[in-house]
């Protein structure tokens, strides 16, 4: 809804409202009164306009409009083309996640990790299962995007990320394997 309608009969009676001064009354008293009547019904729905414009563009200035806009992109999209991209799959599936020993360098080395129950109570992540099943950490960093140094910053960018585990830990953190889940401006 715009004001382009109010904007063109306001248009369409100031012309009249011309075409209605320029009519020539040849000093004839019933001219001369109809002329007068004519130019008074023109102003009233001039002063009808100007109100009912004035009203919408109160009812526009109401109405919320985001401040910035969120940005993101399509997690399923994102997937079809991380997966299709050569050896990906191929590289997800052979990797090993068993670990043996005490000390733990990757996530996979804990043993709460890999024993997590699925929907049917047994490990969602076993060996044994022939679909992809693919882990992700979550990653929300915000910095100033104008480097400044101070302490007290006016501005933030956050951005939030995500980082298929299932990725040997060299390669995880690759851009190109990164998915960006969104900007918060």
């Amino acid at each position: 809804p715009t004001n382009q309608p109010l904007l063109t009969l306001q248009n369409n009676l100031t012309m009249s409202m011309k075409e209605a001064l320029e009519i020539e009354t040849h000093n004839v008293g019933e001219i001369a009164k109809e002329k007068d009547a004519l130019i008074q019904r023109i102003v009233r729905e001039l002063d009808r306009a100007d109100d009912l414009k004035e009203k919408e563009w109160e009812r526009q200035r109401k109405v919320q409009h985001p401040i910035r806009t969120y940005l993101h992109q399509d997690l399923k999209q994102w997937m079809g083309r991380f997966l299709s991209r050569p050896g990906v799959e191929d590289l997800i599936d052979s990797a090993a996640h068993h670990h043996e020993g005490e000390d733990m360098e990757d996530i996979w080395h804990a043993s709460t990790f890999c024993q997590f129950p699925g929907p049917d109570g047994k490990p969602f992540l076993s060996p044994s299962i022939r679909e992809g099943r693919y882990v992700f950490s979550l990653g929300v960093d915000g910095f100033n995007p104008f480097q400044n140094k101070v302490a007290k910053q006016n501005v933030t960018v956050t951005g939030m990320y995500m980082v298929c585990l299932n990725l040997p830990p060299d390669l995880r953190y690759l851009p190109e394997n990164m998915f960006l889940v969104g900007i918060i401006p």
